[in-house]
């Protein structure tokens, strides 16, 4: 959300996502004052915890709501599935966020789970070490880096990768 923001007060509160997903004592940013969110009802955060480090006062970490979950025995791990299709018009709800797990039918074949980066700067969000090929000939455009898993972007129907080597890819 580049040009967008919001002026808020925290404050914890129950949040239920669906009868079997309820997270207690969650933190909450109330915006009182935003720009740039037009159509939206709300941002759900999923980074990692470390990524709130000093951004409350007084309060070195402010856990999300995987981390809740988790912590609260809701769900067994902070993993949260994310499928969607790309689509051509807005709004569209062809996605689905499961927590706790890659989500059943959402893939096929096997999953195969990545460890998260120690490069930094990717290491303050999802970051992932990674190589990138291109077309059919599998051609080298980087053979090692890191970057983040990011699905908040509004300017790709798929998960945008961005690499932390100065490459961006759309």
């Amino acid at each position: 959300f580049r040009n967008a923001y919001a002026c808020r007060v925290l404050d914890l509160d129950t949040l239920t996502l669906s009868d079997a997903l309820v997270v207690n004592n969650q933190s909450i940013g109330v915006a009182n004052t935003s720009h740039g969110f037009s159509g939206y009802d709300g941002i759900l955060g999923l980074a990692p915890v470390g990524l709130t480090t000093n951004t409350v006062q007084d309060t070195n970490t402010v856990p999300t709501v995987p981390d809740n979950l988790a912590s609260q025995g809701t769900i067994p791990s902070e993993i949260v599935g994310i499928g969607f299709a790309p689509t051509t018009t807005e709004p569209n709800s062809n996605g689905v966020m499961t927590f706790g797990g890659p989500g059943e039918g959402q893939f096929t074949g096997d999953v195969s789970y990545v460890g998260v980066t120690s490069k930094s700067p990717a290491t303050k969000f999802w970051g992932i070490d990674m190589g990138v090929t291109y077309g059919s000939s599998n051609a080298s455009i980087l053979s090692s880096g890191s970057g983040i898993v990011d699905t908040g972007s509004k300017s790709s129907s798929v998960a945008h990768i961005l690499l932390s080597e100065s490459l961006f890819l759309p």
